[in-house]
């Protein structure tokens, strides 16, 4: 019959008291991740090592 029933037990908001329920947040910094999963590359861990390297100045 398609009923359906929802129980909300968490709320979450940013700082800046937005509701990121349904819509999720955008990263600061996106970082394609390739279709092949199973591959070596971790494009996630290369990308955050850059950034820290960087912003450190090393």
């Amino acid at each position: 019959n398609g009923a359906e029933l929802r129980v909300t037990i968490a709320r979450w908001f940013t700082p800046n008291n937005h509701s990121i329920d349904g819509a999720g947040i955008t990263p600061d910094i996106v970082v394609e991740t390739p279709a092949d999963l199973g591959g070596d590359a971790d494009t996630q861990l290369q990308r955050a090592i850059e950034y820290i390297l960087t912003d450190t100045g090393q």
